[in-house]
């Protein structure tokens, strides 16, 4: 199961956060605040505002499926009618780092050498008679390794690191 953390205004002063439950004739309704009791109840969520949020009500939640992750939870003064819920969470963002890849810089290409190169590659290929009875699969691999060799050849290069640049 993943971690979960679900936090907000949810506006519901009638339910009881200390043993989860809804108080008598509840000012939004007894089927909104049973059904919010319920998707904690059956997700193991633990409610983690102690302190008041508005008035004498905690409104403004933290839920969570794993408390531990949960350092410290407060309140303080906040800017409308609601206090400012502050909660320090102990979590480690996952990073994946970029393969690193090799990126042609096409403006700086030598494109008549490169054009002479493919150009007599393949006059020489055709002037060889016995290539007349290669394969289709033989003639494409001479076809693209003539221009890979020929591009890595005459096209300068960098190589890419995550999002940096650094020269190849």
């Amino acid at each position: 199961m993943p971690h979960i953390i679900l936090g907000g205004d949810f506006n519901l002063p009638d339910i009881n956060w200390d043993n989860t439950t809804v108080n008598t004739n509840p000012q939004y309704g007894q089927e909104i605040n049973s059904k919010l009791v319920e998707i904690v109840t059956e997700n193991d969520f633990i409610q983690m505002v102690k302190e008041p949020t508005r008035g004498k009500n905690i409104l403004d939640l933290i839920l969570t499926n794993n408390p531990g992750l949960i350092e410290r939870t407060q309140t303080q003064p906040g800017m409308s009618d609601h206090e400012i819920v502050i909660t320090d969470i102990n979590i480690k963002a996952k990073t994946y780092r970029k393969k690193t890849r090799n990126v042609y810089i096409n403006k700086k290409a030598d494109m008549n050498s490169l054009q002479n190169d493919i150009d007599q590659a393949f006059t020489d290929h055709l002037k060889n008679k016995d290539n007349l009875t290669n394969s289709v699969e033989d003639n494409w691999i001479f076809f693209k390794d003539t221009i890979v060799n020929s591009v890595n050849k005459h096209v300068p290069q960098k190589t890419s690191v995550g999002n940096k640049m650094c020269p190849g």
